[in-house]
């Protein structure tokens, strides 16, 4: 009786395993079926809104597939799916995506941590995981084939505030930041240069400061101290935005770096006149010509939105797409090899080149100071 028992467990199991693997054939089947040939379709994997809390994102898009359409380019659609915050669920998300036939290539808004848990999965998938808003240095250094990271590294940012800092005679600077891997990294960058130059120093560093006590402390600390520069790099923007504020409120004289998140529409618009002076360096570099001044004139104009500098990054980034696609459907193999092409793509934010692993190269890395609610183009002079 046990054995015939056993058996038919055995058979229930194995049908049940027979049912599920045809499903899963099916429904490959089925999604293989709805797989659009005449298009490379791409998934933005938004986090907590932040698609829609920079309007320069979407205007981007938009004004780049108008151009597309214009151009005959072969066409490139996309969509938003938002995790809500969740890592889980946006770990959970992105693994489905990289597992659908149907999507061709993801671009993460996500943090930092979701993306170094879910580049494997696109990795086995073989499918290109596009990241514009930045990740950990060490997640871009592991040698992925199928990872683009479409903005300077947090060393190399640090490596530009140091040197701006040396420029602009620095002598006394103050360190304020989270502990978090992107700050530690965008600090050992700054330190980097300072431990070359004879005049600048860091002489005090902190993590924080959170809210008025703390603060009062920290002034205490830098009028000791002779403290002329400030250097706030944080890993949200909102402990940025009060820092800077703060400081400008209560040591007018100080000048202030901030972060590149800084540069996003939403926060110019609510906090731009307490920005005034603040330099940044952009986490996405682009030249300043005469094309640029065009195509910023011309998206003021037809979005009737302050230029930031995503509206370039993806107006760049959806152009590039389709024309590595060469007027075809092509593999993610094949897109990354156009991606990574030693030639690059010439955009009009200039040249646009990635390394084997998918890594910005440097080509032309502006600095920016904030004049009237906008960051310009900072080209020296009037530092204090």
């Amino acid at each position: 009786m046990i054995n015939k028992r056993l058996k038919i467990g055995i058979g229930i199991v194995f049908l049940a395993v027979l049912l599920f693997a045809a499903f899963i054939v099916l429904y490959m089947q089925h999604l293989i079926g709805k797989i659009d040939y005449n298009s490379l379709h791409v998934v933005i994997l938004d986090s907590e809104g932040f698609y829609y809390s920079e309007a320069g994102i979407e205007q981007g898009i938009q004004t780049a597939l108008e151009d597309i359409g214009e151009k005959g380019g072969f066409p490139v659609t996309y969509e938003l799916i938002e995790d809500e915050g969740s890592y889980v669920k946006g770990i959970s998300i992105a693994k489905q995506l990289a597992e659908d036939p149907t999507v061709d290539v993801v671009i993460s808004l996500q943090n930092f941590d979701s993306i170094d848990a879910e580049m494997p999965y696109f990795e086995e998938a073989g499918k290109p995981f596009i990241v514009t808003m930045g990740c950990y240095d060490q997640v871009a250094e592991q040698e992925y084939d199928y990872l683009i990271a479409d903005f300077l590294s947090a060393r190399v940012m640090g490596e530009k505030i140091g040197e701006l800092l040396v420029k602009n005679n620095a002598r006394n600077v103050a360190l304020c930041h989270s502990d978090t891997m992107f700050e530690r990294d965008t600090i050992r960058g700054i330190l980097s240069v300072l431990d070359h130059s004879p005049n600048c120093r860091v002489c005090y560093s902190e993590t924080g400061p959170f809210n008025d006590a703390e603060l009062g402390d920290m002034l205490t600390q830098y009028k000791l101290l002779g403290v002329d520069t400030v250097v706030a790099n944080f890993y949200t923007q909102e402990d940025s935005e009060w820092l800077l504020k703060k400081l400008v409120q209560n040591m007018p004289g100080l000048v202030r770096v901030g972060d590149y998140v800084l540069d996003n529409s939403g926060v110019l618009k609510n906090y731009g006149s307490f920005l005034e002076g603040v330099y940044i360096i952009p986490n996405y570099p682009y030249a300043q010509n005469s094309e640029m001044e065009r195509f910023k004139k011309r998206y003021e104009e037809r979005s009737k939105e302050s230029f930031t500098t995503t509206a370039i990054q993806y107006y760049d980034l959806f152009m590039m797409l389709s024309e590595c696609c060469k007027g075809r459907k092509v593999t993610g193999y094949q897109l990354m090899e156009e991606l990574k092409s030693e030639h690059g793509y010439r955009g009009v934010g200039g040249l646009l080149r990635f390394d084997e692993n998918g890594r910005l190269i440097e080509e032309d890395c502006p600095v920016f100071r904030c004049h009237n609610s906008e960051f310009k183009v900072y080209n020296g002079g009037g530092s204090r």
